[in-house]
């Protein structure tokens, strides 16, 4: 266990976890035209878990709770909860909220969805989370109680998971278009590996939002997607974003570029059951080998900042005091002839073994 902690990954979170928009001073019309990379996996909020579905969900199926800017859970579909030991939640719902079919969201909605994703057959990613909970109880149309088998820390970030209506969860080989949430919108059509489109959820109470409809369009090329946002065939290009391009476009009269502190992280990791990686003072050597601030220069032209961690320095549980290994060609030399691997004519430069990097 001990050896397993100190596999050492060499991480650059990406800032550019924002988007490039087409400028225009004229008031814009009712829909807006995104390009994205790739469809999302699913659109059933209990399957969907990939980076494209966690941007779409939340506009149609909202949980009880969102992320926040600063990564922290905070109420969504949940007015507001009690904690009333470490394993008992109480949650109560806000006031007014409709399903995009009319119907009124309840606690046995909440309770429902959560236990479907024990159904058989679904495979839902958040299965993990259905195992850790004991009991769900609904107390009234508004509140209900989950006890958890034991402490759970990430809980409020996996409630997250959108909510559909009870009737729905309980059935299963619903067309995405069938699927009911509480969010702005609803889906409109939804063409696998070409297009998705929302529009506004009628039933939605309080404001309405700003674009009657949404489009998404699949862009699979980075450089299709760029010569679609210039010649103005979509509004909003959210990231990946080409690092090389993006001096270009932040030059582009007609582009407006946001960038703002994403999650995305390169990393090398090790195979242990490698007989040379599996020494200490192999992977030390390679962490001091490597010049992390020029490949952050250079490579990634200053779109990302060096961590020692899995997590971004945002999230809540990012902990600032993990060690460094700070480029150091000189103890990376001296810690490969510790480990055995001496220079082989002790001129500085020479292959002392052999790895392959996939």
């Amino acid at each position: 266990m001990e050896e397993r902690r100190k596999i050492f990954y060499l991480l650059a979170f990406w800032l550019l976890f924002g988007s490039c928009a087409k400028q225009d001073k004229t008031r814009l019309g009712p829909e807006i035209t995104v390009g994205i990379e790739a469809s999302p996996s699913s659109l059933d909020p209990r399957l969907a878990r990939d980076a494209y579905a966690i941007q779409i969900m939340p506009l149609v199926f909202p949980g009880l709770f969102r992320i926040g800017a600063d990564l922290e859970p905070e109420p969504d579909l949940a007015d507001f909860f009690e904690q009333t030991d470490a394993r008992t939640f109480v949650f109560h719902l806000r006031q007014g909220m409709k399903f995009s079919n009319g119907q009124e969201l309840t606690s046995e909605d909440v309770k429902a969805t959560l236990e479907s994703l024990n159904a058989p057959g679904l495979n839902s990613p958040y299965l993990e989370l259905a195992e850790r909970i004991r009991k769900i109880e609904v107390l009234d149309r508004a509140s209900l109680r989950l006890e958890l088998k034991e402490p759970y820390a990430p809980l409020l970030v996996e409630l997250n998971l959108g909510i559909i209506p009870a009737e729905q969860a309980r059935k299963s080989g619903l067309r995405p278009e069938e699927l009911s949430g509480a969010g702005a919108y609803r889906i409109l059509r939804w063409v696998p590996g070409t297009e998705l489109v929302l529009t506004r959820n009628e039933f939605r109470s309080g404001s309405k939002p700003y674009f009657e409809r949404i489009v998404f369009r699949i862009i699979p090329e980075d450089l299709t997607r760029l010569m679609s946002l210039e010649k103005g065939e979509i509004q909003l290009l959210q990231s990946p974003i080409p690092v090389d391009e993006l001096g270009r476009l932040k030059r582009h009269a007609g582009l407006a570029v946001k960038e703002r502190p994403g999650l995305n992280y390169s990393y090398m990791g090790f195979n242990l059951r490698d007989p040379i990686l599996s020494k200490r003072q192999v992977r030390e050597a390679i962490a001091h080998a490597l010049n992390r601030d020029e490949l952050i220069h250079c490579l990634l032209k200053d779109s990302a900042v060096k961590v020692d961690t899995l997590l971004s320095p945002r999230h809540w549980a990012y902990e600032p005091l993990v060690k460094s290994y700070d480029y150091d060609p000189v103890l990376a030399r001296k810690l490969l002839d510790e480990a055995g691997y001496p220079d082989p004519d002790g001129d500085g430069p020479g292959h002392r073994f052999k790895l392959s990097y996939k």
